[in-house]
């Protein structure tokens, strides 16, 4: 599924340049301002603690028990102003209405749910956005929508046009493509002609509008004639082909902008990490259906992560471990492992450390954490956070595009038979990372579960280490009777198959090797 532009609409410069009712007194009362906060955190809780509770709901009641969950969150917005996440739940009702007045069917009621989970996810997703909706002050008085609502509903209608098939009959194709051409004609009224970079297309979606309104309303005052089915099915053609349409002027006219949050440095700290921004957001998760690289990874699903944190942008080097630990248990160490920047007393200073165990790596953490004092805590990536920061908005199976080549990535191509020093190849991810595919794998916090999509949708992780629970107020799931923990990335001695994405291995938190490394994240204390 496509999903909503986050980071990128943060810093769009582009607002309503045309306000109504100019001097409005822009001063807000701080009670006021609590209200909304408010409406918008207990909106988030609803939304989060139905997502973790969907998964327990038996799957014939999932429909009526997210209907009821999205319509509880819109009635406790009433008289609120306008914002994103009630945005998308109002779309999502307004559709989900249409669709459910066909009768019950097993691909009626799976479209259904899956529109319903969608885009509660989505809704979600769009908290910190809404965050940031709040200090607009203009916007709280005013009411007067900056351009996000319309990019927003821009993305929410190319949504729709994507499930055109998985609607069940003629009827309900007309319905739903009339209820979103409607939805879209609201914009118009509400932010699109206030626009100039809008108004082209605006005036496009008015035109069409006006001369279709009737014939739709006659064929949808028509439900249950079937010797109209035909007419139904080419007008929902007709709307679907302009929708279609309609999306790519609206992209053409506000720009091709990238879902991509723009990469931001987080800074260093005294052990020279490097460190990079990771925006919270969601992703899909997992194995795309089909792939026949599948080995221990499992299927896609949605996965949010509602805070943000920085991940250091190269993994951990000889270097840093020694200034922490006092050794380096490297097995590539030596002088004809690095002949250009060799440290007799440390080795290999720029290559990763490699031959530490996960518990290794926790007692490196713990000793960090005392030394430095720079008001982050240190910890490892969870496994989800770790997927989503080397993906960094790709769903292709390497953040490099579907293939890669020894240039880029260390890994058996080459036949390089050891590793290079980090950040060394040309292989950066648009959030700054380097080498999350081949080098080393790294450890992660999670414990190995083979069915991971079994677990929160929402910043999940399986039974981290106690420690962690103090680093990250984390949900700590049900921990599992297995010993393993989870490793990421693939390494230097591996094939590209098992460099990608979404490849995961799994050893015993004792184990010691010569491809195993691993990075840190850290978070505000």
């Amino acid at each position: 599924m496509k999903h909503l532009i986050l980071g990128i609409l943060l810093s769009f410069p582009l607002y309503l340049l045309a306000q109504q009712g100019e001097g409005v007194n822009t001063e807000i009362d701080s009670s006021r301002l609590e209200e909304v906060r408010g409406y918008l955190h207990n909106a988030k809780m609803d939304l989060e603690r139905g997502l973790n509770y969907v998964e327990d709901v038996p799957l014939g009641d999932k429909e009526a028990y997210l209907a009821s969950m999205m319509e509880q969150v819109l009635n406790n917005s009433f008289g609120q102003n306008e914002f994103l996440m009630r945005n998308i739940l109002h779309r999502t009702k307004v559709v989900y209405d249409e669709l459910v007045k066909t009768p019950s069917s097993p691909k009626r009621d799976a479209t259904a749910r899956k529109i319903l989970e969608e885009n509660v996810e989505r809704a979600l997703s769009l908290y910190q956005m809404d965050q940031r909706l709040i200090e607009n002050t203009d916007y709280i008085v005013s009411q007067m929508k900056p351009v996000d609502f319309a990019i927003v509903g821009m993305e929410w209608t190319e949504y729709v046009i994507s499930r055109y098939m998985d609607l069940p009959t003629n009827e309900s194709r007309l319905n739903v493509m009339a209820a979103t051409l409607g939805l879209l004609y609201n914009d118009i009224l509400d932010d699109m002609k206030h626009n100039r970079l809008l108004a082209p297309v605006a005036q496009h979606i008015e035109t069409f509008y006006s001369l279709n309104k009737d014939e739709i309303e006659a064929l949808k005052q028509a439900s249950g004639d079937g010797s109209r089915n035909m007419e139904k099915l080419e007008m929902a053609r007709k709307i679907f082909g302009f929708l279609q349409r309609a999306v790519k002027s609206m992209r053409s006219l506000l720009g091709e902008v990238s879902h991509l949050p723009t990469k931001h440095r987080g800074g260093s700290n005294q052990l020279e990490m490097q460190f990079s921004v990771i925006p919270d957001g969601s992703f899909l998760m997992g194995n795309q259906a089909g792939d026949v690289y599948s080995n221990n990874t499992n299927k896609q699903h949605m996965v949010i992560i509602t805070r943000g944190f920085e991940m250091q942008t190269t993994e951990v080097t000889q270097a840093q471990w020694h200034k922490v630990m006092g050794n380096n248990p490297s097995y590539f160490r030596e002088q004809s492992h690095c002949p250009r920047d060799y440290d007799p007393e440390i080795g290999c200073p720029n290559h990763p450390v490699e031959e530490v165990s996960w518990n290794d790596v926790q007692r490196f953490i713990e000793e960090l954490n005392q030394k430095i004092n720079d008001g982050y805590i240190y910890r490892l990536p969870t496994e989800a956070e770790w997927e989503y920061a080397a993906r960094a908005g790709t769903t292709t199976r390497y953040n490099l595009g579907d293939n890669i080549n020894p240039d880029q990535v260390n890994y058996r191509g080459l036949n390089r038979q050891q590793t290079v020093a980090t950040g060394s190849l040309d292989n950066q991810n648009a959030w700054g990372l380097s080498d999350m595919h081949g080098n080393v794998s790294e450890w992660v916090e999670d414990t190995y579960i083979s069915s991971y999509e079994h677990l929160a949708r929402i910043n999940p992780v399986n039974c981290p280490s106690p420690s962690f629970l103090q680093k990250a107020p984390y949900m700590n799931e049900e921990c599992q009777s297995v010993y393993s923990r989870v490793l990421r990335g693939g390494c230097w001695y591996y094939d590209a198959a098992y460099v990608r994405s979404v490849h995961r291995d799994f050893w015993g938190p004792d184990v010691r090797n010569y491809g195993v490394g691993f990075r840190l994240v850290r978070t505000k204390n």
